[in-house]
């Protein structure tokens, strides 16, 4: 039957060509057909063409099952002509009937198996629809229940606010309080580091004036009185002596 429905698919191309050539030639002759008829030859051309390929595909995937169904075609047309041949036998039509109550019997479990399944499926819809309702009462009473308490003031409110602006004096309080420290503290560290200074500056004309007077003395002890050893004999002895 596929091959039947080819050929005939390929007649019909090739009697579209012939017309359209034999519509070319006129136009060439007599030149009075119109642009229209040309236009719609050309498009049934391509859509032959178009389904003689779609049917060519289908085609070969068919001969390509062809060694798989083959020996249950064989088959069926065995039976069939086993039928037709001894048509007063009564095996041939039992099987047949056979077949076909138990293909009934598949078809009534089925429908029974999917009755049942739509059964349980309205009942767990029905149990979902409950249970959306349920939540959804809960939900409109939880709005309810807030906004009943976004509404009312609580009774610790004014305590709290109290406490919330003493806790604001307290925190300006002591922020003042540590800045006058750091800044003690600073006033603090500079005049340490004023009186280090003064300290060192002090220390330095001690060792000055002690270097000195023992210049002076050891200048008095070494002369006796007498002239002759200047200042830098005595420092390099006062030199010698520290080391």
């Amino acid at each position: 039957k596929e091959l039947l429905k080819l050929a005939t698919l390929l007649y019909s191309a090739m009697r579209a060509e012939k017309k359209s050539k034999a519509g070319g030639e006129v136009d060439d002759d007599h030149d009075h057909h119109p642009p229209a008829t040309l236009l719609t030859s050309i498009k049934e051309a391509r859509s032959l063409a178009g389904e003689i390929t779609d049917k060519g595909a289908r085609l070969y995937d068919l001969l390509g099952q062809e060694a798989g169904v083959r020996k249950a075609r064989i088959k069926a047309l065995a039976f069939l002509d086993a039928i037709s041949s001894n048509l007063d036998s009564t095996s041939d039509h039992k099987y047949i009937e056979k077949s076909i109550r138990e293909l009934v019997a598949n078809v009534g479990e089925n429908t029974t198996a999917l009755r049942k399944q739509c059964n349980d499926l309205e009942a767990d819809e029905k149990a979902l629809t409950a249970k959306i309702k349920k939540k959804q009462a809960d939900l409109e009473r939880g709005e309810k229940r807030l906004k009943s308490l976004q509404t009312v003031r609580p009774a610790f409110m004014d305590e709290y606010e109290k406490l919330e602006r003493d806790l604001q004096e307290q925190y300006e309080i002591y922020m003042e309080k540590f800045r006058n420290l750091d800044y003690l503290e600073h006033e603090l560290d500079q005049y340490n580091k004023a009186e280090r200074e003064k300290l060192e500056v002090e220390e330095k004309r001690h060792d000055k004036i002690s270097k000195d007077l023992m210049k002076e003395e050891m200048a008095v002890f070494l002369n006796g009185g007498q002239d002759g050893i200047d200042d830098v004999e005595v420092n390099q002895m006062m030199h010698n002596m520290g080391g």
